[in-house]
């Protein structure tokens, strides 16, 4: 059992309970070469990482037919499942930090929407592990706007001011911090993006992990 600082736990889930954002970078490129759009992987990690998907075609592609963005979104969810079918698995090490963390309050704060963000989580046959779950399907304004953090604390009955967030992602860590958690970076951001969060780990191994929450 871990001893620490902090009340409760929230956890990214795409590239930090599951190590699955090249596939959500994959899964986008065939439709939107239907569209006639091309996005490098520059652009990607910037504007589409860790953001609702029917947002990303609102904000950062410009379309405004209801219709269209939802056949994106499918097109986009279908290519992904393609790709993820047998081929993904937890994040080295989370099954036993999970089990260290023991009653903790813990919850999933995801930009998927609920039927895949829970598809995964069946998947990874983690989901009883987690009290709350919030997805882009619960909130009006996802990540990096705060909300989705501060509905995750919410639900776990918990001000966020005591949470730390584990999070892959700029618009991810940026959401967490605006809603006024700690923030723990999980993988390559560091290198990218280091001042973003106040602690960073390439997989839940890390050996200093446990020193830092305590």
């Amino acid at each position: 059992m871990i001893t620490t600082r902090f009340e409760g736990f929230v956890f990214d889930l795409d590239g930090t309970l599951v190590q699955s954002e090249h596939l959500h970078r994959l899964s986008w490129d065939a439709p939107l070469a239907r569209l006639g759009i091309v996005v490098d992987d520059a652009q990607y990690h910037r504007e589409f990482a860790g953001k609702p998907g029917t947002q990303i075609a609102r904000d950062h592609l410009g379309l405004t037919d209801p219709v269209l963005i939802q056949q994106l979104y499918d097109d986009v969810t279908t290519a992904y499942w393609e790709l993820a079918a047998g081929s993904v698995g937890p994040t080295a090490g989370l099954l036993h930090f999970l089990d260290d963390l023991g009653g903790l309050p813990k919850a999933v704060c995801t930009s998927a929407q609920y039927d895949s963000a829970t598809r995964m989580l069946e998947v990874l046959q983690i989901a009883d592990r987690f009290s709350a779950v919030v997805t882009a399907s619960d909130v009006v304004l996802g990540k990096p706007h705060p909300e989705p953090f501060l509905l995750a604390a919410d639900r776990l009955g918990l001000p966020a001011t005591v949470c730390v967030a584990f999070e892959d992602s700029s618009n991810g860590l940026r959401s967490a911090r605006a809603a006024g958690m700690a923030c723990i970076g999980v993988g390559a951001g560091v290198e990218t993006f280091p001042e973003l969060a106040d602690y960073w780990i390439a997989d839940f191994t890390d050996t200093g992990l446990e020193e830092w929450l305590g």
